[in-house]
């Protein structure tokens, strides 16, 4: 099940400028920008949207106890995080106040024996030789620590991002979330910048603008506001005079011969700086931004690549272990995904949780159980607040900390399944059911014909895209044709859309095995692109996803198969008495409340296309219910949303609650191909005729093919056909495959021996 889902936003129009193309200009309107000033701003950010650093909390106070450090050559520990985030913060400080002077060093908190933040036995020892303590994307709710630093005879001042808790440490605080400041979607190393602005200037700051746009990336902050400028200023530094690290990490991610995105940075660069701290040390990570040693930079940076492949093959293997334990698990029955597992690498295992998350799209949190005490990362989906979440069931934790969609957690084993159900009790109680189900958003709704290179390419100034400020998505129906599968082992889908105003070529990427269902009249959502080829430029379609438009339509297109499709269900009738049990009949209006109640749990079954669609049309009744469309088949989603089958075959899918055929539900039409079925006679006739074709040299395509060829030979529907097949392949008169079907040595049988046969007649009793 997938949902549509048009963006949100405060809209207010505004005239559209002569220069800006229609396209744009719509697409801004809908993003809320209210005024072509506005709309100027956001599309060529300049540092004038910078704000005054002295508009964050406590950042007076925090620049004079540094100025107060530097005066007396006190020793300042910049303690970071071992992130990205962190580790591009602590760079950024600890370059600029060792260019003041300062005798500065550098912390970052081992991931595996420390964890996050500050933590006793670190700073016991830095109170040992440190003057000043300054945090960097972190320290907001670290209240003991901050107390038991001052008790120590060390001064701290901290600078975070995180969301404060209802305690504060008490010591200067800068953190854009405290005091209502205008952007606060600041990363930790976005508000490092601003500190080294509020010290010593926006020239200085700008030094650093490159490392504050990495995390900014990174970080998945939103790329609104202050962060806009901040990453375009950030991506033009390093590609033109890139610090010897970046450059470094940019050969080895392959990327030396291009220009550099926030795509980039988000997906290649990131996640190789990442991997010293996920794996072994964030110090490597440090010293690669910190050094100006082209060969050093070089070595760092291959060994960090290093670290990313074998991170990766960790990643893998854990996805692989949580999928295993999934195995049976019952989707209607939670709200999140809570795995625990001993040896997991607790590095990796936010990486892996937000894998899950895609794939299943529930709020997932993987445990690394050490001797006990389990630790670990959530991640979340849109609608649910992990951080809220972890907030209630609190008091089964140890210690935890995050943000609406990413956290991180400590707890005792035997605290686990208390806090599993706590954490399921909340989310029951506080997120709409709703929440569960996938949903892609989408900006505009266009035709293909408003696609045009002038458009396309004006889309480029919502550049830098990201969190916040998404890439733009458009939806258009379109006919698809020539669906093809491309690239290595055909993992991809090349196809040609066409609407009344145009026709564009599409790829969808990882989706190659969907090219023998990509045709007729399709939903489509995009982004558009322009492909330069030979020297000529095209407009191409990336597609995100692709649902067939009419429900109706897809069962017409079918009809040609429905003789294969009741030879299936009747042979599951016939071997799996299970699908074939009868319920009471139930009311449409109930049937509708169930499906209405839970988006998931509800599957139900057709027999023919009139029952299909009455069941539509039950289901398109004020307000319209959404669910899945299976024709000859169950559905296989372990999450079990709600859904309609027509004529299934195959295993009954184990996470349904119910199953409701149509002919239990009140007012549905019997079955009219029941009364299609050949009696005695009928058999002998069709035996007959496909004794005669299969002596022959007939053509025809499969079992489907088969059916027609026997029906219109011996008067029978494809459903009637497909019937006489499966009884005389039950009397041992022939066998069938897929591709049709070869005689066998006749006998004499009495076909009143065959359970195929009897069923066929009690059914056309029944339909009759």
């Amino acid at each position: 099940m997938l949902v549509y889902r048009k963006r949100e936003a405060e809209r207010s129009y505004f005239a559209r400028p002569e220069d800006m193309p229609r396209l744009l200009h719509a697409l801004l309107v809908q993003r809320g920008i209210s005024s072509a000033d506005e709309a100027r701003a956001f599309l060529s950010p300049g540092e004038e949207i910078l704000r005054d650093p002295l508009l964050l909390s406590d950042m007076e106070k925090a620049v004079s106890r540094l100025r107060a450090a530097l005066a007396k050559g006190e020793r300042i520990c910049v303690y970071g995080d071992y992130d990205v985030d962190g580790v591009t913060a602590a760079a950024i400080l600890s370059l600029h106040l060792k260019s003041l002077g300062a005798d500065v060093r550098t912390y970052l908190p081992d991931r595996h024996r420390e964890g996050y933040g500050l933590n006793e036995e670190a700073v016991r020892a830095l109170a040992k030789d440190t003057g000043l303590l300054l945090t960097v994307d972190c320290g907001v709710n670290a209240v003991d620590m901050a107390a038991l630093a001052k008790e120590l005879g060390m001064d701290i001042v901290i600078t975070d991002h995180h969301r404060p808790g209802a305690d504060l440490p008490d010591c200067p605080l800068v953190d854009p979330l405290l005091n209502g400041y205008p952007c606060p979607y600041l990363s930790g190393a976005g508000v490092a910048f601003k500190l080294v602005e509020a010290l010593s200037g926006r020239a200085a700051a700008m030094e650093y603008v490159d490392l504050a746009a990495l995390s900014t990336v990174a970080d998945v902050v939103p790329l609104l506001d202050e962060n806009r400028f901040i990453v375009r200023a950030g991506l033009a530094r390093m590609n033109e005079r890139p610090r010897a690290g970046l450059a470094a990490l940019k050969r080895a991610a392959g990327l030396e011969e291009k220009t550099l995105t926030a795509g980039h940075l988000g997906f290649q660069i990131g996640p190789r700086l990442n991997a010293g701290g996920r794996l072994g040390s964030a110090r490597r990570g440090l010293e690669l931004l910190l050094t100006n040693d082209e060969a050093r930079a070089a070595a760092l940076a291959n060994e960090l690549e290093a670290e990313n492949s074998e991170r990766r093959n960790v990643e893998r293997e854990i996805l692989a272990q949580a999928e295993a334990m999934l195995e049976g698990f019952d989707f209607p029955g939670h709200r999140a995904i809570v795995l625990a597992c001993a040896g997991w690498n607790t590095g990796v295992l936010g990486l892996a949780a937000a894998r899950l998350v895609e794939i299943y799209h529930y709020p997932t949190i993987l445990l690394s159980d050490e001797d006990g005490v389990l630790k670990g990362s959530c991640r979340s989906i849109p609608g649910v607040d992990i951080f809220a979440a972890l907030t209630a069931a609190g008091e089964h934790l140890t210690k935890y900390g995050g943000h609406r969609q990413a956290a991180g957690l400590t707890l005792d084993r035997e605290a686990l399944e208390p806090f599993k159900a706590a954490l399921e009790a909340y989310l029951r109680e506080n997120v709409p059911a709703e929440a569960w189900v996938p949903a892609m958003e989408y900006d505009l709704d266009v035709t293909l014909g408003e696609l045009d290179a002038y458009a396309v390419a004006a889309l480029e100034s919502m550049q830098p895209t990201g969190m916040g400020n998404p890439a733009p998505v458009f939806r258009a129906r379109a006919a698809l044709e020539n669906a093809r599968r491309i690239g290595r082992d055909g993992a991809h889908l090349s196809l040609t859309a066409r609407d009344g105003g145009g026709r564009l070529r599409g790829v969808m990427f990882s989706a190659g095995a969907r090219a023998g269902g990509a045709t007729g009249e399709c939903d489509l959502l995009f982004s558009p692109k322009l492909n330069t080829w030979q020297g000529r430029t095209s407009v191409e379609l990336e597609l995100k996803a692709m649902e067939p438009l009419d429900a109706r339509a897809r069962l017409a297109a079918q009809r040609g198969q429905m003789g294969a499709f009741v030879y299936r269900f009747l042979t599951e009738m016939l071997y799996n008495r299970g699908i074939d049990s009868r319920a009471e009949a139930a009311r449409p209006a109930d049937v509708r409340a169930l499906l209405a109640a839970s988006p998931q749990g509800t599957l139900l079954a057709a027999l023919d296309e009139g029952q299909a669609l009455f069941l539509l049309d039950m289901l398109a009744e004020e307000p319209p219910l959404r669910f899945d469309l299976e024709i000859g088949a169950y559905p296989q989603d372990p999450r079990a949303f709600n859904a309609m089958c027509l004529l299934p075959a195959g295993a009954p899918p184990r996470n349904y609650r119910r199953l409701i055929r149509a002919d239990d539900v009140q007012g549905a039409p019997r079955c009219a191909w029941f009364g299609e079925l050949p009696d005695v006679d009928g058999l002998r006739n069709a035996y007959r005729a496909l004794r005669d074709i299969l002596r022959r040299p007939a053509v025809y395509e499969g079992l489907a093919g088969l059916c027609r060829l026997l029906g219109a030979e011996c008067g029978l529907t494809l459903a009637g056909a497909g019937a006489a097949l499966l009884a005389l392949e039950d009397m041992r008169l022939v066998e069938i495959n897929e591709s049709g079907a070869r005689l066998l040595p006749m006998e004499k049988r009495d076909p009143m021996d065959s359970a195929a046969v009897q069923m066929l007649l009690r059914l056309r009793a029944e339909g009759r």
